[in-house]
Protein backbone atom coordinates (compact mmCIF):
# COMPACT_ATOMS: atom_id res chain seq x y z
CA UNK A 1 0.00 0.00 0.00
CA UNK A 2 2.64 2.53 1.05
CA UNK A 3 4.87 1.59 -1.88
CA UNK A 4 2.09 2.47 -4.31
CA UNK A 5 1.53 5.79 -2.56
CA UNK A 6 5.20 6.69 -2.87
CA UNK A 7 5.13 5.75 -6.55
CA UNK A 8 2.08 7.92 -7.18
CA UNK A 9 3.66 10.82 -5.30
CA UNK A 10 6.86 10.51 -7.38
CA UNK A 11 4.84 10.30 -10.58
CA UNK A 12 2.84 13.45 -9.76
CA UNK A 13 6.00 15.33 -8.74
CA UNK A 14 7.68 14.47 -12.05
CA UNK A 15 4.49 15.00 -14.09
CA UNK A 16 3.75 18.62 -13.20
CA UNK A 17 6.56 20.43 -15.13
CA UNK A 18 6.16 18.74 -18.54
CA UNK A 19 2.36 18.71 -18.32
CA UNK A 20 2.15 22.41 -17.51
CA UNK A 21 4.54 23.25 -20.36
CA UNK A 22 2.54 21.21 -22.88
CA UNK A 23 -0.74 22.60 -21.51
CA UNK A 24 0.41 26.20 -21.94
CA UNK A 25 1.67 25.54 -25.46
CA UNK A 26 -1.50 23.78 -26.59
CA UNK A 27 -3.72 26.49 -25.08
CA UNK A 28 -1.79 29.30 -26.80
CA UNK A 29 -1.67 27.58 -30.18
CA UNK A 30 -5.32 26.48 -29.98
CA UNK A 31 -6.60 29.90 -28.95
CA UNK A 32 -4.64 31.62 -31.70
CA UNK A 33 -5.78 29.10 -34.32
CA UNK A 34 -9.45 29.42 -33.35
CA UNK A 35 -9.25 33.22 -33.21
CA UNK A 36 -7.52 33.32 -36.57
CA UNK A 37 -10.21 31.16 -38.14
CA UNK A 38 -12.94 33.31 -36.65
CA UNK A 39 -11.33 36.55 -37.84
CA UNK A 40 -10.67 35.12 -41.31
CA UNK A 41 -14.34 34.14 -41.73
CA UNK A 42 -15.69 37.38 -40.27
CA UNK A 43 -17.00 39.96 -42.75
CA UNK A 44 -15.64 42.79 -40.56
CA UNK A 45 -12.24 42.97 -38.89
CA UNK A 46 -12.71 43.35 -35.12
CA UNK A 47 -10.66 45.79 -33.07
CA UNK A 48 -7.85 44.60 -30.80
CA UNK A 49 -10.03 44.76 -27.69
CA UNK A 50 -12.68 42.65 -29.37
CA UNK A 51 -10.03 40.15 -30.49
CA UNK A 52 -8.88 39.88 -26.88
CA UNK A 53 -12.45 39.12 -25.83
CA UNK A 54 -12.67 36.48 -28.55
CA UNK A 55 -9.49 34.80 -27.26
CA UNK A 56 -10.83 34.88 -23.68
CA UNK A 57 -14.12 33.42 -24.93
CA UNK A 58 -12.30 30.50 -26.56
CA UNK A 59 -10.22 29.69 -23.46
CA UNK A 60 -12.72 27.31 -21.77
CA UNK A 61 -13.06 25.22 -24.94
CA UNK A 62 -9.33 25.18 -25.58
CA UNK A 63 -8.55 24.25 -21.96
CA UNK A 64 -11.08 21.42 -22.10
CA UNK A 65 -9.31 19.98 -25.14
CA UNK A 66 -5.78 20.75 -23.93
CA UNK A 67 -5.96 19.11 -20.49
CA UNK A 68 -6.25 15.47 -21.59
CA UNK A 69 -3.71 16.02 -24.36
CA UNK A 70 -1.20 17.59 -21.97
CA UNK A 71 -1.71 14.85 -19.37
CA UNK A 72 -1.07 12.19 -22.00
CA UNK A 73 2.04 13.93 -23.34
CA UNK A 74 3.36 14.62 -19.83
CA UNK A 75 2.85 11.00 -18.81
CA UNK A 76 4.63 9.81 -21.93
CA UNK A 77 7.58 12.12 -21.25
CA UNK A 78 7.83 11.02 -17.61
CA UNK A 79 7.65 7.34 -18.59
CA UNK A 80 10.40 7.82 -21.14
CA UNK A 81 12.57 9.70 -18.63
CA UNK A 82 12.05 6.99 -16.00
CA UNK A 83 12.82 4.22 -18.49
CA UNK A 84 16.02 5.91 -19.69
CA UNK A 85 17.03 6.76 -16.14
CA UNK A 86 16.64 3.18 -14.98
CA UNK A 87 13.88 3.73 -12.40
CA UNK A 88 11.84 0.93 -13.97
CA UNK A 89 13.46 -2.28 -15.10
Amino acid sequence: MWGKLALIRAWVRDLIPPTSLVFAGVVVVGALALTGQMVARSPLLPEMGAMGLIVVGFLPEVCTIALPVSLFMGTAMVARRWREGGEFM
